[in-house]
């Protein structure tokens, strides 16, 4: 006689988690700062006129893709707290992420192609070459990195974790939640084995080629994830939480031997997440309407800031006269059009992938 099912989860609470959202908006701006900063080709006016802590901390804004893939552990940790996993629940979960995800992703790596030969034309001098056929043709299943064909829009790297992060995850939880006992052990030691493993590889600062891996394999990052989900578990569970300075305090003692900065910031956006949960602040923390501007619409933000903003300021840079007050116009030019862009980006596709996901889901019940 086959062993009873595991009983189901207990449903979570429903409310907006405001909190997550002005998480989302700190990630995307620090990101946008260290772009517009330190990549800008008016980068040696603000080193020269910016406080050096200030501009160091523009600097470290790359930092800010730590913060989201700690938000990215809580999120989908959550969401499939929510629903008993099953294979096809498992395989709709992908399909669904994918196109969430997909369309302002592709838009935004077609926008870069066509900038691309509009900036030739304008800008015969203009040497930056389109991606092969095999190059594109990798970003339609994220695996432009792991096929060492690099991505056509820097940032997309992060994606691709992301969507490692989320079939490994779902693998997990399908394995964890099952009702035979053996698959549960499986699905408890993967996730278990893979944490251990991410965290080595951070403390020791083992590089991938060192083992045969690629450097952008998830496995290097899982760790923030792992944090993510811990949130997650303290979100849903205050018995839980009893339990969380645990992952806190081995954290301090990793970072302490080995001064991972992306350590030391995912381990803040975790201990924040905790403590909003702790305090029951999910959903009034960073509430302000302009942090939640920001936050909902960090994806496009994301996106466009380095593929559309940043070349933008590239290619007028080119007409404007080298001063100070030269170089924050143009970077506030680029700012205004990577808003305008991405919402457009947000209204256009991401709003209606999203939707369209939503409504998938029932084809995998």
């Amino acid at each position: 006689m086959p062993p009873a099912p595991l009983p189901s989860p207990p449903a979570p609470p429903r409310e907006r988690l405001l909190f997550i959202d002005g998480l989302r908006c700190v990630a995307v701006l620090w990101v946008v700062l260290t772009h517009f900063i330190h990549h800008s080709p008016f980068q040696g006016f603000f080193s020269e006129s910016l406080h050096p802590l200030l501009y160091r901390t523009f600097w470290k804004g790359y930092l800010g893709v730590e913060i989201f893939f700690v938000i990215s552990g809580f999120v989908i940790a959550l969401s499939l707290a929510r629903d008993r996993v099953t294979p096809r629940f498992a395989l709709g979960f992908a399909v669904r992420r994918y196109v969430r995800l997909f369309p302002p992703y592709i838009a935004v790596v077609f926008l870069w192609i066509a900038t691309t030969a509009l900036g030739k034309l304008v800008f015969p001098t203009y040497d930056l070459p389109q991606p092969s056929g095999a190059q594109l043709a990798a970003h339609f299943l994220y695996l432009q990195n792991l096929l060492g064909l690099g991505d056509i829009v820097g940032p997309t790297w992060t994606l691709c974790l992301e969507f490692q992060f989320y079939l490994f995850y779902a693998l997990c939880a399908l394995l964890f939640l099952s009702s035979r006992r053996p698959a549960r052990i499986v699905g408890a030691l993967l996730f278990a084995a893979a944490t251990l493993a991410s965290i080595s590889l951070t403390a020791f600062d083992i590089p991938g080629d060192g083992l045969l891996l690629p450097n952008r394999l998830f496995i290097y990052h899982w760790y923030l994830f792992a944090l993510g989900t811990c949130g997650t578990l303290a979100y849903l569970r205050p018995r839980a939480r009893r339990w969380m300075p645990l992952p806190l305090l081995a954290g301090a003692l990793i970072w302490a031997h080995c001064r991972s900065e992306a350590l030391l910031v995912g381990l803040a956006a975790f201990a924040a997440i905790l403590l909003a949960a702790a305090l029951g602040r999910m959903g009034t923390w960073l509430s302000n309407p302009v942090v939640q501007y920001f936050g909902s619409r960090s994806y496009s933000i994301y996106l466009v800031n380095w593929g559309v903003g940043l070349r933008f300021i590239d290619m007028i840079h080119r007409f404007a006269p080298q001063t100070l007050l030269s170089a924050w116009l143009c970077t506030l030019a680029g700012f205004a059009v990577t808003l305008a862009v991405s919402e457009l980006l947000y209204r256009l596709l991401e709003k209606p992938s999203l939707r369209l996901s939503q409504r998938l889901k029932p084809l995998f019940a």
